[in-house]
């Protein structure tokens, strides 16, 4: 996959769950699952949970 899946998403430093989902290919609550084994890291800010973009680039690195 080249390019990011949304448009303008390369300047953002974190995403919500939904965003990560998006971004790696996968259901939200398959990032739900990423998050609670420990895999990804979110950060809760008030009423949704940002994953740094980092993180989600190294997964997705990891993942191949």
């Amino acid at each position: 996959m080249t390019g990011s899946v949304l448009p303008g998403l390369a300047q953002v430093l974190s995403v919500t769950l939904l965003g990560a989902a998006n971004l790696i290919g996968v259901g939200a609550r398959d990032v739900v699952a990423l998050v609670r084994n420990g895999t990804l890291r979110a950060q809760r800010r008030g009423r949704h949970f940002h994953i740094d973009r980092a993180q989600i680039e190294e997964y997705r690195a990891r993942r191949g």
